[in-house]
């Protein structure tokens, strides 16, 4: 899709006018709340957002294209969200060509369109809509077969692996898409004795797919789903992960670019490092609220898509009510609680970061990371630190991984952008 050109050259606003705030990294809009799944641990009250099931209007879509267009001079990516997107695809398009329309009337570049996806409606409208708007896909799936037919199950109670593998094929052949799967670690995952890294060499080799974002579930929160924060399990969680990030620089090393398989901190680190740039402490907990705003189907305006209908943390309703007063207000409280202090924060790639949405849910506060949660973090941090020195260490292979990550990122780049994590 083409570029919208900025105009007006920096031109000062007209006397009266609001200034704009420079950009926004992430705006997600829910276009469903709904879902034809009923995933075990879903945070999202199976797509509903613990109400009536909807999907966003054309009324209320252009409403918050004008609202958040009309306020930032940049939106970087517009997330399509639910539930399940696909299940309103007239909802998407509809949104996708009026964010056209207004980001040439603003003088705006247009965003990157990405959507997450359970991957179980694939027929020529979605793969028409795909490619007309270039959206960026996420799929999700939590594993072999065994491991994602305990968890992400339709309504009937059977298991959605095989629709899901055969509709990513005919994606990738169709779209190229997706660019990457999305998975849930939970205590079926631990009592499977599941293998990450063998999960990541399948989505390489079988399904075409090069990223894998698969954050866990360490807690009693989402309907008992989660990982029991016992030592045990936090040494069984880290060795885990220790495997899949040894596995995912290994993949690296390998002559095939067919076996590339990065996990996300892994590409995040590479990217750092290779960047030239220093190594900087991280200053919030994650980006909700600063870096990322979220719109229900019905205009509500949230921190992120984790807090989608819990009222306190509602920060105003788009449309000609918007109150761009108490917005700032309300985000600027909530972005401060996430600030991590000086001293809360390791040097390096450290992850001493976490989700507020998972917080919340499963110990009550945005900014309180669970202990457990931080031992794995730095556990497996220091691991791929140690890992990534140990090949800077060969200028050989340092040189090798540097060439090879540079023709993943082209090949998964195509056709669309890739997402970051």
């Amino acid at each position: 899709m083409k570029l919208a050109a900025r105009k007006g050259g920096g031109d000062a606003p007209a006397p009266g006018a609001r200034a704009k705030r420079p950009y926004l990294e992430r705006l997600v809009v829910n276009v469903a709340h709904d879902c034809n799944l009923r995933c075990t641990y879903c945070y999202a009250d199976t797509g509903a957002y613990g109400e009536a099931r909807s999907k966003l209007t054309a009324g209320v879509g252009e409403a918050i294209v004008e609202t958040f267009f009309s306020r930032f001079a940049e939106i970087r990516t517009l997330q399509l969200f639910g539930g399940e997107p696909f299940l309103n695809v007239r909802g998407i398009d509809g949104l996708c060509r009026h964010v056209a329309k207004v980001a040439e009337r603003e003088g705006a570049p247009m965003p990157v369109f990405t959507t997450v996806s359970n991957g179980t409606l694939v027929n020529d409208a979605v793969i028409d809509l795909i490619n007309t708007h270039r959206i960026v896909v996420t799929i999700s799936l939590d594993g072999d077969k065994q491991v994602n037919d305990a968890q992400r199950i339709y309504a009937h109670g059977g298991g959605s692996f095989d629709r899901v593998t055969v509709n990513i094929r005919k994606l990738k052949a169709m779209t190229g898409q997706p660019v990457q799967i999305e998975g849930t670690f939970t205590g079926a995952h631990m009592a499977s004795d599941f293998s990450l890294a063998e999960f990541m060499r399948f989505i390489a080799r079988d399904l075409g797919v090069r990223f894998l974002h698969m954050p866990w579930i360490l807690g009693r929160a989402y309907g008992g789903t989660g990982i029991e924060p016992t030592d045990a399990n936090i040494e069984r969680l880290t060795r885990v992960y220790c495997e899949a990030i040894s596995a995912s620089l290994a993949s690296l090393e390998t002559q095939d670019l067919g076996d590339t398989i990065l996990l996300s901190s892994v590409d995040a680190a590479l990217r750092a490092a290779l960047s030239g740039a220093p190594s900087h402490r991280r200053t919030h907990i994650c980006p909700a609220g600063g870096g990322t705003l979220s719109v229900g189907a019905d205009g509500r305006v949230f921190p992120c898509f984790m807090f989608t209908n819990k009222s306190p943390f509602e920060f105003t309703k788009v449309g000609a009510g918007f109150d761009d007063a108490a917005f700032d207000a309300r985000r600027a409280e909530f972005v401060g609680q996430l600030e991590i202090p000086e001293d809360g924060n390791a040097g390096g790639f450290a992850m001493r970061a976490a989700c507020a949405g998972h917080n919340y849910d499963t110990g009550g506060s945005i900014s309180a990371v669970s202990a457990a949660t931080l031992r794995v973090q730095d556990a497996t941090d220091a691991h791929l630190q140690r890992a990534l020195a140990e090949l800077r260490a060969d200028e050989d292979r340092w040189s090798w991984v540097r060439c090879k990550l540079m023709l993943h990122q082209l090949e998964s780049a195509s056709p669309f952008q890739a997402p970051a994590c």
